[in-house]
């Protein structure tokens, strides 16, 4: 055993989650899957060459597919798509407490007589080391998980790096309770001992304040983008129909050999009953993707985050990502949504390779035209990062720049959702020019190029066209939205443009970016 003292499968729920039936369990806080098998007659949690005393070896263990698909697939798929690492295989005992067979890894699907499915899982040969949990965080509260002893060595990392900065403020030995100093904003300590709601308060600051830094402490893995070669066969752009939200696909072929950009993964009304009608949309454009192309699995090559609101990240989907994608994210901002850290979490355990989205990281494919560094507003105590109401400024003007076979150069722009503070930093950088560009992608915060109005209404307006189309793609919610004002599209926009949250039934567009054609696909469902 490597526990101290017997833990139960209780005790394993309260950490990790699940249920009391065993089964798989896929936590939200850590690269691993957890396989808990019963010693009983439900037959999806029994395995009958288990030593249940834990003496066996169980070099090979077979475990009945669930109902629910979305776990089947996460262990078929921890090792080709990479999302998960290891694969921690459980016995419950009839005392409740848990054995450790060890770390598994999947082999292939079996089935058996009655024509059910199993998955045949091997044992891996790696070390089992102790580390410790010190606390875990519930609803914005610090509450005990203890000091047992828990199993793999690549935890360590992870639970220790949460309390390795913190002073214990107080420890009961007998009672085996820990309890952590918090300093509020204004460095005061604040004694968790009190039960009363400033402490509640500042232990919910505390939980965005770590998570925060997780954030920083990526921002160190950053690299410079692999290259990727400009000239390529073809070149499809899809515009799905998400609503008021973003989500872009950019398919490059070359031969068998594909590469797919995608530019945010969000959608309107993302708790709504539009909600499922723009997931129908994103299902149609994938397996459109799929047919097309002949490509079994879709894996971004690149995944561009422009910004953390709601509607450009509400859709992450992990599945989508392999070790080998390069996210382009800022790093730069404080904003505590759910659904972001979510995404840093996700990109962080499936993910090795980050890259800045400032201009110094532009590549001959991939040019980043804006922000040119980070960007943070001045304050008396030095760099304050941006906050969520002023996130819009810092989506990045993105250029996608391609080569056809003929020599021909192609530009695709992407803005994200910069208003006028973002342009005005963009236009104000020495040697800005206008640019050519085939397709742009507008902000729906802004004109034309989202820089300037001189009137409200429309009627007198001036644009500086620093970006000159031929096709033009807009999510508008019927008007483009800045600075608390909404302008008609069609004051704007000098050329044809296509609107991407038509409620018409249009589920996406597909534009051929070297032949300059433009077709839309209809709901098919």
């Amino acid at each position: 055993m490597i526990f101290d003292e017997n833990v139960t499968l209780s005790d394993f729920i309260e950490i990790y989650g699940g249920n009391d039936q065993g089964g798989i369990v896929i936590p939200r806080d850590y690269p691993y899957i957890y396989i808990v098998f019963q010693n009983e007659g439900a037959r999806n949690h029994n395995n009958d060459n288990l030593d249940w005393n834990g003496n066996g070896t169980h070099d090979v263990v077979h475990y009945t597919h669930e109902a629910d698909n979305k776990k089947n697939d996460a262990v078929i798929n921890h090792k080709r798509r990479r999302c998960y690492n290891s694969i921690f295989v459980f016995a419950r005992q009839e005392d409740d407490s848990l054995n450790v067979l060890g770390e598994y890894e999947f082999i292939e699907n079996g089935v058996e007589n009655d024509g059910s499915s199993y998955f045949v899982l091997n044992k891996l040969d790696r070390p089992i080391s102790d580390a410790e949990i010190y606390f875990s965080e519930k609803d914005g509260e610090l509450s005990l998980v203890g000091d047992s002893k828990i199993f793999f060595e690549r935890l360590r990392g992870i639970v220790r790096e949460e309390a390795e900065n913190e002073q214990i403020l107080y420890n009961d030995a007998n009672e085996g309770q820990y309890y952590y100093r918090v300093d509020d904003r204004f460095e005061n300590v604040v004694n968790n001992l009190d039960s009363n709601e400033y402490k509640r308060a500042m232990q919910r600051e505390y939980s965005i304040r770590k998570l925060n830094e997780k954030i920083r402490r990526l921002a160190s893995r950053y690299i410079m983008p692999e290259g990727v070669n400009c000239e390529v066969e073809n070149a499809f752009l899809y515009c799905i129909n998400v609503g008021c939200g973003n989500m872009l696909l950019m398919v490059l072929q070359n031969g068998d050999e594909h590469k797919i950009f995608c530019f945010d993964f969000g959608i309107e009304n993302v708790f709504g009953a539009g909600g499922g009608v723009y997931r129908e949309h994103i299902e149609d454009c994938l397996e459109h993707i799929r047919n097309i192309f002949g490509i079994e699995e879709i894996i971004f090559d690149k995944l561009f985050i422009t910004h953390p609101h709601y509607d450009h990240i509400s859709e992450s989907n992990p599945y989508f990502l392999s070790r080998e994608t390069e996210v382009y994210m800022g790093f730069y901002n404080n904003f505590s949504s759910d659904k972001y850290f979510s995404l840093i979490a996700d990109t962080a355990y499936k993910c090795c390779n980050y890259v800045s989205l400032i201009c110094d990281s532009s590549d001959e494919m991939v040019n980043i035209l804006h922000p040119e560094q980070k960007i943070g507003y001045k304050a008396h105590r030095g760099y304050v990062p941006y906050n969520a109401e002023k996130l819009n400024n810092v989506s990045p003007i993105i250029c996608i720049c391609l080569v056809d076979n003929n020599e021909n150069n192609y530009k695709v722009v992407f803005t994200g959702d910069i208003e006028r503070q973002g342009w005005q930093w963009y236009i104000n950088c020495p040697g800005t020019e206008m640019l050519d560009v085939d397709v742009y992608i507008h902000s729906h915060h802004g004109s034309e190029n989202g820089h300037s109005f001189t009137n409200l209404t429309g009627r007198n307006h001036v644009c500086y066209d620093y970006f000159e189309s031929r096709t033009e793609f807009v999510s508008t919610r019927d008007g483009c939205r800045f600075g608390g004002g909404t302008l008609n599209v069609a004051t704007g926009i000098s050329h044809d443009a296509y609107r991407t949250d038509v409620p018409d039934g249009i589920s996406f567009y597909e534009y051929d970016i070297f032949r300059r054609m433009r077709r839309h696909y209809y709901v098919r469902r």
